[in-house]
């Protein structure tokens, strides 16, 4: 897809759409190839495979130990993680990736394997510190970079909620999302919608009122499109709970499969 050009993304879209679709033999056939190619990245690669199989075993798709299934890849992913935190430059997306990997294997919770357990927390720790730099870099809030700022800032609202200590990541977190709301509201800045949707998970997840009403004040500036992905999430949304989403609704609109990867794997949210 390796298998007719497809990505991790699209598998688990394939999966939204209909839960009864998990092929064994795709899965192997997939870590093959991706063995072959070299290709340890996460839409085609090891990476991203090791995280889906990693789902699937969580949410009951598939059976078996994910410690024992994925021992190789573990080993693979941790040296992985070790090379790309040391390297001089932080690429942003690469650390999200691993982070999203640590986040679920961190949620196979086995209570056989502790030192496992132990390895993903660290490796988890060891690149929330490379991000909260690229957090307290003032250079990082130019136009061009904000994207990734709020897919960082996503990433965190889940992690000080689901998997790690907030105090991991609460100063970078708080300073920087301050600055990006005011940066919008005072320059009105306009972004993709995706990203604004993006924002609108991220303060609504953290449940912190004073972000929301400024939050709010964006949606005011970027004005109103009824058919836009935030306003959905907006009116569907509302004031319950995250986990009462159902993404298929919103598949129908301008979700492509890694935006609808980013909300699974940043959110509570799951489709039922």
């Amino acid at each position: 897809m390796y298998l007719n050009n497809k990505s991790i993304f699209d598998l688990l879209s394939f999966h939204i759409v209909d839960e009864n679709i998990v092929d064994e033999t795709i899965l192997e056939r997939w870590v093959e190839q991706a063995m072959v190619n070299d290709d340890y990245s996460f839409e085609t690669g090891l990476l991203g495979i090791a995280w889906y199989i990693s789902f699937l075993i969580e949410n009951n798709y598939l059976v078996g130990d994910p410690d024992e299934i994925l021992a190789d890849l573990d080993d693979l992913i941790y040296k992985l993680t070790l090379k790309e935190v040391l390297q001089e430059s932080i690429h942003v997306e690469k650390h999200l990736n691993l982070i999203t990997y640590y986040q679920q294997r961190i949620g196979n919770d086995s209570k056989d394997h502790i030192y496992n357990r132990f390895t993903h927390f660290e490796c988890l720790k060891l690149l929330i510190a490379r991000l909260n730099e690229v957090l307290l870099d003032p250079k990082s809030f130019d136009q061009k970079e904000l994207p990734l700022i709020i897919d960082i800032l996503l990433k965190y609202s889940y992690l000080a909620i689901y998997v790690t200590d907030e105090s991991l990541l609460e100063k970078p977190f708080y300073s920087s999302i301050e600055n990006i709301l005011d940066h919008f509201i005072l320059e009105h800045v306009f972004i993709e919608n995706v990203f604004i949707a993006k924002l609108f998970l991220c303060v609504k997840q953290y449940d912190n009122r004073y972000w929301w009403g400024k939050f709010q004040k964006i949606l005011q500036s970027n004005g109103s499109n009824e058919t836009s992905l935030w306003s959905e999430l907006y009116l569907h949304i509302g004031e319950t709970d995250l986990k009462d989403v159902n993404l298929k609704h919103f598949m129908k609109y301008d979700m492509d499969s890694k935006t609808l990867f980013d909300f699974v794997t940043n959110t509570n949210v799951y489709g039922d």
